[in-house]
């Protein structure tokens, strides 16, 4: 593998870092079973304060699997064994872990909603960098619910997508994205 640049690798171990400190605190988070939880993740510069839930746990599982190409071999070796232990924990405590992220979803889906109510009019086709973050933890956890997920949630979430999308549509004909 060619020399990475040291902001990608800078960024790699910390993400494996946080993600593994997840993986060992999974179990705890769900028997507690709060949607958020704060969690304190040893890297390079000192500990760290993260904020944990599934939906963000889910999100940057998927992200350092997307990275996979730049990972060294022992990157990816350390990678697999965190995926192979969360993987363990998740399906042990299926049901529970399952109840929290149909909590955060519900969470997430609020939050949004605020956000867009509270956006001023002109910007409101602009997602904050926030309500990105939203949307793709909202998608990780749908993906993981597949058909798990409530129905008023899920209709309640494809109405939001497809408000969203109506509105990229019209900005890109240059019109109003406001409906």
């Amino acid at each position: 593998m060619s020399e990475r640049n040291p902001q990608l690798k800078e960024r790699i171990a910390y993400e494996l870092n946080v993600l593994e400190a997840m993986a060992d605190e999974l179990e705890a988070y769900i028997v507690k079973s709060e949607v958020y939880r704060t969690i304190l993740v040893s890297t390079g510069r000192g500990n760290q304060k993260v904020e944990m839930s599934g939906g963000d746990l889910l999100a940057r599982m998927q992200a350092l699997q997307a990275m996979r190409e730049n990972l060294t071999m022992d990157e990816k070796d350390r990678l697999n064994s965190i995926i192979t232990k969360l993987e363990v924990t998740k399906g042990e405590f299926q049901t529970p872990f399952h109840e929290l992220l149909r909590r955060e979803l519900k969470s997430r889906l609020a939050t949004l909603h605020w956000s867009r109510d509270t956006q001023p009019e002109g910007e409101k086709e602009e997602a904050s960098a926030a309500d990105q973050s939203n949307h793709l933890r909202i998608a990780v956890i749908r993906e993981e619910l597949a058909d798990k997920q409530p129905a008023e949630t899920a209709d309640e979430l494809d109405a939001l997508e497809e408000q969203l999308n109506d509105a990229l549509d019209r900005l890109q004909m240059g019109q109003n994205p406001s409906p």
